[in-house]
């Protein structure tokens, strides 16, 4: 894949202008989709947003070659991720989810915990290790948006099977929320993970 230079000047041309002083542009594709081009002095950067879903590309500067490229959903790095030299020939790849994994872990998600992962800001994701087996750790309100800068007291969590996704367990975290005095954030006691009452240690 290599970047259609001609079309990406005029592009810049075009849109340019509503970041002055910035060395990226963003245009908007349809109603959920932004593209987001940024350049430094050896690479230019393209990446699509659809609502959580994030495809980045980075190509080789003045050449157009593609360097590498990637995807994240939910801020967790899905599918593989490629790396080429300035050639054009591919030198690493890096396995992390199979090609279904997010279809898959949307559906376990919508019939199973009734969450929309497609939301913004409904759902936190997180890879851990749980008694050495690789698993997804995920926290939610029960579906409302998780908005709050500050943390929150209390939340439900599940955690799956990274490759199956079969639910390991469910239950509750419960910690103080971050406090602020003055300019310092002051110390706040470690999250308690409770399954039906009783605490796990998922540190």
């Amino acid at each position: 894949m290599k970047l259609d230079i001609t079309q990406y000047n005029e592009l810049k041309k075009q849109h340019y202008n509503d970041f002055k002083g910035t060395n990226e542009f963003t245009i908007q594709k349809d109603q959920d989709t932004n593209i987001r081009y940024m350049e430094d002095t050896e690479y230019t950067v393209i990446t699509t947003i659809k609502n959580v879903y994030m495809i980045n590309r980075v190509y080789y500067k003045p050449t157009g070659i593609l360097k590498s490229e990637d995807e994240s959903f939910n801020n967790l790095t899905v599918n593989t991720a490629k790396y080429y030299d300035e050639q054009g020939h591919l030198t690493e790849e890096y396995k992390y989810t199979s090609p279904d994994w997010v279809d898959r872990l949307t559906k376990v998600a919508k019939e199973k915990l009734h969450l929309n992962l497609w939301e913004s800001r409904q759902v936190m994701l997180y890879q851990i290790n749980y008694q050495g087996k690789k698993v997804l750790l995920v926290y939610h309100l029960a579906g409302k948006i998780l908005d709050n800068p500050g943390g929150y007291k209390f939340l439900y969590f599940v955690l799956l099977d990274y490759s199956s996704l079969e639910i390991l367990l469910q239950g509750e975290r419960h910690q103080e929320p971050l406090r602020i005095e003055g300019d310092n954030y002051l110390p706040i006691k470690p999250a308690v993970h409770l399954v039906n009452g009783e605490p796990i240690d998922l540190d």
